[in-house]
């Protein structure tokens, strides 16, 4: 066994430091990894069980990256990964104080990055990460949890930057408000709208959001036996400023609200690599 990892060794080392486009071609032809069209993977790149990988189309992992598979990675199409990359889908195990941690052996987990993803330079994504698609990794990120959709994380451990659906979701919630002069119509939208966000949306602090944009639009809608749906244009014009407050400081809010930790190991509560 020893001399078959060893012979595997010399023979990803020999590989792997083949430079330019002929480089990535023989890497493509002489590593068991299932890859797509134009697959890039420049020289340094060292891939443990490349047979566990999975790449889609137009892919490049950039000069020095490390790839450990074991628990199976799969890259979908369109991914940028600078260079210097840490992916790990295997983490050792320690449960057992009294056993040395090298005894323990090893726990996977897999790895899923998928389309559009564009992962800075030296970034760690650790075993059990699922990035969503059309996301940015920041330089020297460390990713220890799932990344929803159309997300911006950057940070040691990554926090939330900027959610795009977020924002649009923000801009629609205001656009609806000045246009819309029916109280009770508007109220049936936006809370269809803000609870299909509370129950469906993957970001956890984005449901909070909604959640108390809900409580906040229904406390006048307590009052409308009042006025009976009559709303004259100062009371529209007044609810509306009181939206554009409450959508600013959203806002502010949605760009600097940080995200639990996710640990692998809850007895010891760290992340090894």
């Amino acid at each position: 066994m020893r001399i078959r990892y060893e012979f595997i060794m010399w023979y990803q080392q020999l590989i792997k430091f083949i430079p330019g486009k002929l480089g990535c071609f023989s890497r493509n032809l002489l590593l068991p990894y299932k890859n797509g069209d134009n697959v890039l993977i420049w020289d340094g790149t060292h891939i443990d069980s490349p047979a566990k990988l999975i790449i889609g189309n137009n892919v490049s992992i950039n000069r020095g990256c490390v790839i450990n598979a074991a628990g199976k990675i799969t890259i979908a199409s369109n991914v940028l990964i600078g260079p210097g990359v840490v992916i790990y889908s295997q983490n050792h195990v320690h449960n057992d104080s009294d056993i040395n941690i090298n005894e323990q052996g090893y726990i996977t987990a897999p790895v899923i990055i998928n389309k559009n993803v564009w992962i800075g330079s030296r970034a760690i994504i650790l075993p059990g990460v699922t990035i969503g698609a059309n996301s940015i990794i920041g330089a020297g990120s460390v990713i220890t949890q799932n990344i929803a959709d159309n997300s911006i994380y950057a940070g040691n451990p990554a926090k939330l930057i900027v959610n795009w659906s977020t924002n649009l979701f923000l801009f629609l919630f205001l656009f609806i408000s000045f246009f819309i002069e029916n109280y009770v119509l508007t109220f049936c939208l936006m809370s269809l709208i803000l609870t299909i966000q509370v129950f469906f949306n993957k970001d956890l602090n984005f449901r909070i959001i909604s959640c108390f944009l809900l409580i906040y639009f229904c406390i006048p809608f307590l009052n409308i036996s009042s006025y009976r749906g009559n709303i004259n244009y100062e009371t529209i014009l007044l609810y509306c400023l009181s939206n554009v407050l409450v959508l600013i400081v959203l806002f502010c809010f949605s760009k600097f609200k940080t995200t639990n930790i996710k640990f692998i190991y809850v007895k010891n509560n760290v992340n090894v690599y």
